[in-house]
């Protein structure tokens, strides 16, 4: 039941996009659920006669997004068949991260769990599959854009690397152009995803990859995405031996060590290993096995440990899985080519991300630096005792941002200001309140007349975080309030339109009726105001 309510809201933000935070979603999750009797019963039952069964049997807007949360989860432990009432609070938040705005959001969630000198790797993904939609079109390139802006905004600790898929037309031409004009240091491949990795097509991205000096990573596990069930074994390791023997040099890292069993339930050094029990594991061949004979054969072939979790359930599991990892980084024959790894924001869905970062801290023991620091270091490029010794792709990456040193989010991270030598200019506007965009001048202007004096003195930068309930219509007691909110919902979407039409489904009355929700509850802020526009009025980009 919780699995089908929220394929119900995901499959209608698909339909009619618009943004949600987590109070939104949540109001539409709980909308959804309602609509199953099994549900609503019970919900009607548990609430009998209290001001919350009021609520949900009328005005969704009054309920807070804890009491929503706390509404499902206490609903779903009485109803048969209705899923898992603890993972609510996980699918919220996964959901919650992976929709966030921007990539420089999302990169913003994860940093606040690093140290200040933490890097993340941000791999794109392109999920193609012709013919393309316009809709679809749109999102690539903005995929490619808000990586590169995200680089930007968060000056060395953010390392992007693009999603080749060899079937969209031109995808070698804007390989190119990410690499060489918007700050990406490697590629990611997702095979499963539909296509081989040994083609003539994959063959001129390969040979660019060694002329520019790039990292590939790619997925290469049982689990993940894919196009149809079969083609996950796209993605088997045995695929790239020709590829790794006709480019050599070639850096590769084989992501996820083929499954986590090949170190938790087969030790892929032994020979005798115990049957699987997991239904999605591999059962015919470990490819593990295979990525470490690769290692053994090329001292450019790395592995990564990402999302690495279902060990830690079973004690024996975990000390095989963590015994094995230590002798592989001890093993003369691969060095320290281990990689340490959250396939975040997916990784949310098992667990918090301190709690993972704590789990593995914790079992790694010694081994933490060498698979957080030491081979992520030599697999990014990070080599010898400083910048002269680094590899292309870096130095490349820290003349990029050195040319773009005058207009950045934030202070650079320190190994990036050492490196360029020379002063940044912290003078860049944040993605979702960038004074170049349509739908940002139209919030701002439009909005400015409901702001107080001493709001607007405090200027644009700073009113991005401005909310709806702090301006002056915003009196919910009043008995003209619900007409204020219908009267500056209506001129909002009137004034933003002005002819350009709507997106993906949405009319005048639905961007209406989001406006009006938005007015009424109070909570978006002016930068949330902006992106909901964003979503329904068909504003054509940036202005020149």
């Amino acid at each position: 039941m919780l699995a089908e309510a929220i394929g119900q809201v995901l499959y209608d933000q698909l339909d009619k996009p618009e943004y949600m935070d987590e109070h939104r979603f949540l109001q539409k999750l709980l909308a959804k659920l309602l609509e199953d009797t099994s549900f609503s019963d019970v919900a009607t039952s548990l609430f009998a006669n209290s001001p919350i069964e009021t609520q949900i049997t009328g005005d969704l807007d009054a309920l807070a997004a804890g009491a929503i949360s706390d509404i499902i989860t206490r609903v779903l432990d009485g109803v048969d068949g209705g899923g898992t009432a603890g993972k609510v609070l996980d699918v919220v938040e996964t959901l919650r991260q992976s929709m966030q705005p921007t990539i420089t959001d999302v990169s913003d969630d994860l940093l606040k769990h690093m140290d200040d000198d933490g890097v993340i790797v941000a791999l794109m993904m392109d999920i193609f599959k012709g013919p393309e939609s316009e809709r679809d079109r749109r999102r690539y390139i903005g995929q490619i854009d808000g990586h590169a802006e995200a680089a930007l905004q968060r000056p060395g600790h953010i390392l992007p690397f693009f999603g080749v898929h060899p079937e969209r037309p031109g995808h070698l031409e804007q390989l190119k152009k990410a690499i060489e004009t918007k700050g990406f240091v490697g590629v990611k491949l997702y095979p499963s995803l539909g296509y081989s990795v040994d083609s003539a097509t994959m063959r001129l991205v390969y040979g660019y990859c060694l002329e520019k000096d790039l990292p590939v990573l790619l997925h290469c596990g049982h689990g993940g995405f894919y196009r149809t069930e079969d083609q996950i074994e796209l993605c088997n390791p045995a695929q790239w031996e020709d590829v790794l023997r006709d480019f050599d040099g070639l850096r590769v890292c084989f992501a996820h060590f083929g499954g986590w069993q090949a170190l938790g339930k087969r030790n892929c050094l032994g020979e005798n290993w115990p049957p699987l029990e997991e239904p999605n594991a591999p059962d015919s061949e470990n490819w593990g096995k295979q990525i470490y004979d690769y290692m053994v054969q090329y001292p450019n072939v790395y592995t990564d440990l990402a999302k690495h979790v279902s060990m830690f359930t079973v004690e024996a599991d975990k000390d095989m899985y963590f015994d094995t990892m230590r002798e592989l980084i001890a093993d003369p024959k691969i060095g320290k080519r281990m990689l340490f790894g959250t396939d975040a924001w997916l990784l949310r869905l098992d667990m918090p991300f301190a709690e993972y970062w704590e789990m593995w801290e914790t079992a790694s023991e010694a081994a933490w630096d060498d698979i957080t620091v030491d081979a992520p270091r030599a697999f990014l490029g990070f080599e010898g005792a400083g910048p002269d010794d680094w590899r292309d792709n870096l130095t490349r990456f820290v003349s990029y941002m050195a040319a773009n040193r005058d207009r950045v989010g934030q202070e650079p991270a320190a190994w990036l200001a050492d490196a360029v030598a020379d002063s940044f200019t912290v003078d860049r506007d944040h993605p979702s309140w960038d004074r170049n965009k349509m739908a940002v001048l139209d919030t701002y202007q439009f909005l400015a007349e409901q702001m107080t004096q001493s709001q607007k003195d405090n200027g644009f930068v700073a009113n991005s975080e401005l909310t709806l309930n702090e301006l002056r219509y915003f009196d919910p007691g009043d008995p003209n309030f619900m007409g204020r909110c219908r009267d500056l919902a209506r001129r909002l979407v009137d004034f933003a339109e002005q002819g350009m039409g709507y997106r993906d489904g949405h009319d005048f009355a639905s961007a209406v009726d989001l406006f009006i929700a938005a007015f009424k509850g109070g909570d978006p802020r002016f930068c949330e105001v902006a992106l909901m526009l964003n979503t329904v009025i068909a504003y054509p980009g940036l202005i020149s």
